[in-house]
């Protein structure tokens, strides 16, 4: 919890700021009663707030001061926005395929200041944009950065960004308007002369009231077919000229023209722009091809060598009962999770610390419940019996070293600990896995070889496309790049296939793998004993506890004991009077708490900005 003085240093430093203080209303000294009075402010709504600073008034001033620091960030989160209240688009067609573009935009600010607007222009469906002009409620602006008034034009790679810039303005209405010419904006489509303009942009982040479109046909020509729209529009037609009438277009709603003229009417040949995407696709096309043939031969044989050496290190079958009522053997719960290929499961170690407890090398306590939740801690005690490698750096890991030991450690600590130095953890169960014989070294070597062999190949494949893209981009020519995104794709997947399958080999033994196929049945006969159709008796919650939670079933096997009411006496569970001396039921907590079910431990204000459309509209904001 955050002290009441840090809130009121915050506090003050945040009405010390120039830009709040002066929504916070005229400020005035007033040195009889040791405070300061903020008059008429408007960010909180009060004709005054009086903020106290000698001792005996400050303390109870110090909760209003808090409040009204609170309010004027809420208040400040969502100061403006903005809306069209009308959207018209002109479109004069010109024989040629020119476009003259007239759009008029009715602003409504809301909160503030506001201080400019913008449109971005789309070039890449048009041979180049020219003759910008823009108005501000009737008034033509100067074209240049900087002006105030004004209009700043920002060419880009393939917009064009139109800024309106005007004195701070807030709560009014103003009318924009921008006015363009869009060279060859027609193009050729299946035998006729198509304009297809996304008037209104579809991505916006405000709303439009009402909208209209005005296509202006060249004098003389007839429409090839119906005019259409991509949205429900009242359209008409008088004179040449075509009328889109279009109700309210929320955020995300755009609206799209499609008005056919017969082929030759306007244009005499495609404009360029059109030429040049439809020569980028025939060259997509070939490249592909190219690139198809080059990757093919590879993939085969890298496929057919995947074919031929993969029988040869498959897992061999193991044999063996399929019906496991008792634990299999003696073996410790972590080399159980070894066997089973358990080696980055946070289970195993909590099934090696639980075997601790049981063994009286540790306990584990629960803490009194608090507004944050339950917390449990392991408590070191002493222990009989030997301890194996996997034991004591588990025990290290959890206490610290003998310099430094730490004889309560609440779980979360020893989780995260844990996690951080899973290494080592790992290389001392490879340790005693490999000492109880249950590694082939062979194995290891041939999956060790696949693997690596799977990452080299990933990595030379994103290396080769890196090194060709750099190469080929700025030439600007498609076909390299796509061969080399292809090739590298390809050979990027056939890496992924070899390590994919190095992963799946074993590194066990043939032994091993025998104690594995007796574990998954026991693993099987615990899951039926947990459901409610087979009778448990109290003295199996902890004889296999440690079983069952490096066999992933830890939290299902003690909750189906505490849900028939079986109770049992856990020597190293302590605190348990908190859940009604039900030692089961913290056993559940402690088993949910440090996730026995899991793999791992790990247990602006300021404007409204708009979107952008990909074709004739553009993004528009304010600010």
């Amino acid at each position: 919890m955050v002290p009441l003085t840090s809130l009121q240093a915050a506090a003050q430093k945040t009405l010390r700021s120039p830009p709040l203080r002066a929504r916070l209303g005229k400020a005035t000294p007033c040195p009889h009663l040791h405070c300061v009075w903020f008059e008429h402010s408007p960010i909180l709504g009060l004709q005054s707030v009086v903020i106290y600073k000698n001792k005996a008034m400050r303390r109870h001033a110090r909760f209003a001061l808090v409040i009204g620091v609170l309010l004027l960030f809420v208040t400040t989160a969502y100061p403006k926005s903005y809306q069209a209240s009308r959207y018209d688009v002109e479109l004069a067609v010109e024989a040629g395929g020119d476009l003259h573009v007239t759009e008029t935009i009715d602003y409504r600010f809301e909160g503030g200041p506001f201080t400019y607007v913008f449109l971005e222009v789309p070039l890449t469906e048009s041979d180049g944009l020219h003759q910008f002009q823009g108005f501000l409620d009737g008034r033509e602006l100067r074209i240049g950065a900087g002006e105030v008034p004004g209009l700043e034009l920002q060419t880009k790679n393939k917009s064009v960004r139109v800024i309106w810039h005007f004195q701070p303005t807030s709560d009014s209405s103003h009318t924009l308007v921008i006015k363009y010419r869009a060279r060859r904006a027609v193009r050729r489509d299946e035998g006729r002369d198509l304009l297809l303009w996304r008037a209104v942009r579809g991505d916006r982040s405000y709303r439009i009231e009402s909208a209209r479109v005005s296509v202006i046909c060249p004098p003389g020509i007839r429409l090839a077919g119906e005019p259409d729209a991509n949205r429900k529009s009242a359209i008409r037609q008088a004179a040449g000229v075509i009328v889109y009438e279009v109700g309210r277009l929320n955020k995300e709603r755009g609206f799209n023209v499609n008005v056919p003229f017969p082929q030759g009417s306007i244009l005499s040949r495609p404009p360029l722009w059109q030429q040049q995407a439809e020569r980028r696709s025939e060259e997509i096309v070939e490249a592909f091809k190219v690139a198809l043939a080059a990757v093919s031969p590879l993939l085969l044989v890298g496929i057919l060598l995947v074919v031929r050496l993969r029988p040869a290190h498959a897992v061999p079958k193991a044999a063996g009962p399929t019906v496991v009522t008792t634990p299999p053997d003696n073996l410790s719960p972590a080399l159980v999770g070894a066997v089973r290929g358990s080696w980055s499961d946070w289970r195993v170690a909590l099934a090696t610390l639980i075997d601790l407890g049981q063994r009286g090398f540790l306990e584990i306590e629960a803490q009194p419940k608090t507004w944050t939740g339950r917390d449990f801690k392991l408590r070191r005690t002493g222990g009989t019996g030997e301890l194996t490698k996997v034991d004591q750096v588990l025990l290290r890991l959890a206490f610290g070293t003998n310099d430094q030991v730490a004889p309560v450690v609440p779980i979360r600590k020893v989780q995260r600990q844990v996690w951080r130095h899973w290494g080592e953890f790992t290389r001392a169960l490879r340790e005693e896995a490999r000492a109880a014989g249950f590694l082939d070294s062979d194995r290891e070597s041939t999956r060790k070889k696949w693997t690596v062999s799977g990452l080299i190949t990933m990595l030379l494949a994103l290396t080769g496309v890196a090194i060709a893209l750099v190469a080929t981009i700025p030439q600007g020519r498609l076909t390299p790049i796509v061969v080399a995104v292809v090739v590298g794709s390809g050979v990027f997947t056939l890496g992924l296939v070899v390590l994919g399958l190095g992963s799946s080999f074993t590194r066990l033994t043939d032994a091993a793998l025998a104690r594995k196929h007796a574990w998954d049945a026991f693993r099987k006969h615990l899951k039926e004993l947990a459901s409610r159709k087979s009778q448990l008796h109290p003295d199996w919650l902890a004889s296999y506890l440690p079983y069952a939670v490096v066999l992933g079933l830890g939290s299902q096997w003690a909750k189906a004991f505490k849900d028939r009411g079986l109770q049992t006496h856990l020597s190293w569970l302590a605190g348990t009077e908190q859940f009604e001396g039900s030692e089961v039921a913290a056993l559940v907590a402690v088993l949910s708490l440090s996730g026995a079910g899991h793999s791992s431990p790990g247990g602006g204000g300021g404007g409204a900005r708009g979107g952008g459309a990909r074709g004739g509209g553009g993004s528009s904001g304010a600010g």
